[in-house]
């Protein structure tokens, strides 16, 4: 069930608030919800880099990440992060056009995180 849960939540670009069995438990990396660019003309890249941070005295090991298309590629400064530490996170969005992206971390604690990304219009 927690596998169907997980696919199904990737699958509609959604996040878990908490694992199965966890209610409304605390997680233990800060991500944002959301980051963003502005759409240039003629530009086809987008990169969008933004933190995650650790809250707990432990060490918190990222297990994996998944993006919402082939056109967007997820690279990281390290999948450990150290107690009350931070990574960057670096999104690499290959359209030519203003876009609405995601990318969903997890955790070794199968905690999910999204982040959604926006490369916005010039207005």
């Amino acid at each position: 069930m927690k596998t169907l849960t997980t696919i199904l939540c990737l699958a509609a670009g959604l996040c878990l608030a908490a694992g199965p069995g966890e209610g409304n438990a605390a997680k233990p990396l800060g991500v944002p919800k959301q980051a963003s660019v502005i759409f240039e003309a003629g530009k086809t890249n987008y990169a969008i880099t933004y933190s995650v941070t650790n809250t707990l005295p432990r060490s918190v090991e990222i297990v994996g990440y998944t993006a919402s298309c082939e056109c967007t590629h997820v690279e990281a400064t390290g999948s450990v992060i150290p107690p009350l530490g931070q990574v960057k996170v670096r999104a690499l969005i290959n359209r030519g056009e203003p876009t609405v992206q995601f990318v969903i971390l997890q955790d070794a604690g199968t905690n999910l995180y999204e982040t959604l990304l926006f490369v916005l219009p010039n207005k």
